[in-house]
């Protein structure tokens, strides 16, 4: 089986590009990340150039509205206006602007594998917990799958770097991102944007809120992004639909304030997505002389087509990035989103007591071309179903003592029952069925303090108790041929926690040093 085509060599050697596709065999594994940063100093310092001001800038990452200056943490915040200006329309974005924080596409643009200070898990299958913990409004996204969702009508995001557990309900080992969107108020206002770029490409929201009753609010937003050209080219067919763009998404937020003593929130949404493929960049493994893999411009880690091929001896013809021979013609993702969410706050006088409750549903449908080139390789359809359950309750401390402190409790349950249909066709003569069902829980107690010791100087820390339990049956099936099947289940107790120093040494300058010890529950490959 070779590929006829015949291309000039000379034009493909793209040896400055680090492409290399590695396969690394997967374990099951626990995974402790612990971080110890010295003495550094905090974000958000106030501007000293002549003419220049900083306003404050105001976070809830330590669970209580606090100035970014008076956290012991190393956090980047973007507000929403931040977003507008830096173009930021998905959760992926985020890295180009963030130092330490890396996203690794997979699946096209549908699945992005979040890493923070090199801290991460490099596997994008539906069922494996990532090593960064995403929040939208205090609820956690369990899965990579359901990370690419649209960012319209925020008020904030705060990239927290680090262990996080102690204040957190769902346990991290690199760090938490935390997306805030606006909330309803008893003001009515309202705003809406449209964005018209390149290849017919729309981005557009719009929401408006403001008062039902005096102590009920609303808020609705909407948000759509069309792209009907396409930035790709697929060479074998005309008129494929790669690169093209067709989501909406929506949300209505209701706060409802019957006294100054509690708040309740509910939040609606729901999304979908039926945009077309993202194509992959071709990389030839196997030496055109030999024959054999990998190729030497490969195991020394660079891409070299025509150097290199592929096993039917096919490589990339030119150095243009945004074209390809790719074997699907028309594909692409079909992915519905829904949930809500309720939390709410009762203050009682010395102490708040929050509750957060959350439930969302995914449904994947795509078609991916993985190996990138005319054969039927690897073309993958993924097909998942997950939703997910979780709820977590917070007792804060409102004193204004020298000591603070929060205790809370989570419970969250999730499935996941998932479909990978490997056609592989043309290079074993059949395709192969990849399914994974796997149903997970967990609970954990975590606990945070500070302390005064001086006015300047403070002891802080916590202590979290987690324990998760998943269970597993799946397998591979390479039809016609072999078949491999089971069930496994995974039981993890863990104890960790914080301690650390906080100084100030001066208003506009803050010192700290903190020792983080996390944990990541094993999974299955």
């Amino acid at each position: 089986m070779k590929y006829n085509r015949k291309y000039n060599q000379n034009n493909n050697q793209n040896n400055n590009q680090n492409n290399t596709i590695k396969y690394k065999r997967l374990k099951m594994s626990l995974v402790m990340a612990t971080t110890i940063p010295f003495f550094v100093f905090s974000q958000g310092a106030h501007a000293k150039a002549k003419g220049a001001v900083l306003e404050e800038i105001v976070v809830t990452a330590q669970k209580r509205s606090q100035n970014l200056q008076d956290i012991p943490l190393s956090v980047s915040v973007f507000t929403g206006n931040d977003l507008k200006k830096f173009g930021i329309i998905q959760p992926a974005d985020l890295a180009r602007f963030t130092p330490g924080l890396y996203v690794k596409p997979t699946v096209g643009d549908q699945n992005p594998v979040f890493t923070i200070r090199g801290v991460g898990f490099n596997d994008f299958t539906s069922i494996q917990s990532p090593g960064t913990a995403i929040y939208v409004n205090q609820v956690v996204v369990p899965y990579p799958s359901m990370m690419s969702f649209q960012l319209f009508d925020m008020e904030r995001i705060e990239v927290l770097k680090g262990p996080q557990g102690t204040l957190y309900g769902r346990n991290s080992t690199a760090g938490a991102i935390n997306f805030v969107t606006r909330q309803p108020s008893q003001q009515a206002g309202g705003r809406a944007r449209l964005d018209y770029s390149s290849w017919n490409s729309f981005n557009g929201e719009a929401a408006y809120g403001g008062a039902l009753s005096d102590s009920l609010s609303a808020r609705v937003a909407v948000s759509v992004y069309e792209r009907t050209g396409s930035y790709q080219t697929n060479r074998r067919y005309k008129n494929s639909n790669y690169g093209t763009k067709d989501r909406i998404a929506g949300r209505i937020i209701l706060l409802w304030q019957p006294s100054d003593d509690f708040d309740l929130t509910i939040n609606l949404h729901a999304g979908r997505d039926k945009s077309g493929p993202v194509a992959l960049e071709h990389v030839g493994t196997v030496s055109a002389k030999t024959g054999k893999e990998p190729c030497a411009p490969v195991a020394l880690g660079y891409r070299s087509e025509g150097t290199c091929v592929d096993y039917g001896g096919y490589f990339d013809p030119d150095h243009n990035h945004y074209a390809g021979d790719y074997s699907v013609k028309n594909g692409g993702v079909n992915n519905r989103a829904w949930g809500f969410s309720a939390t709410a706050n009762w203050d009682m006088g010395a102490v708040k007591l929050t509750s957060v409750s959350g439930y969302d549903k995914f449904i994947r449908h795509q078609l991916q071309d993985i190996d990138a080139s005319p054969f039927v390789f690897l073309d993958v359809t993924f097909d998942d179903s997950t939703w997910a359950l979780s709820q977590e309750f917070r007792l804060t401390s409102q004193s204004d003592g020298p000591f603070s402190w929060i205790l809370g409790t989570f419970y969250s349950k999730d499935s996941v029952v998932a479909r990978q249909d490997v056609n592989a066709t043309d290079l074993v003569g059949t395709h192969a069925i990849i399914s994974n069902h796997q149903d997970s829980y967990s609970i954990a107690l975590f606990s945070h303090f500070g302390y005064d010791l001086t006015a300047r100087l403070k002891i802080i820390g916590g202590a979290r108790y987690t324990r998760e339990n998943k269970k597993w049956t799946g397998g591979s099936d390479l039809v016609g041929i072999a078949a491999v099947h089971g069930n496994d289940r995974i039981s993890n107790d863990d104890l960790s926690g914080q301690i650390g120093l906080q100084y100030h040494p001066g208003d506009d300058v803050m010192l700290y040093a903190t020792f983080s010890k996390s944990f990541r529950s094993g999974g299955f490959p």
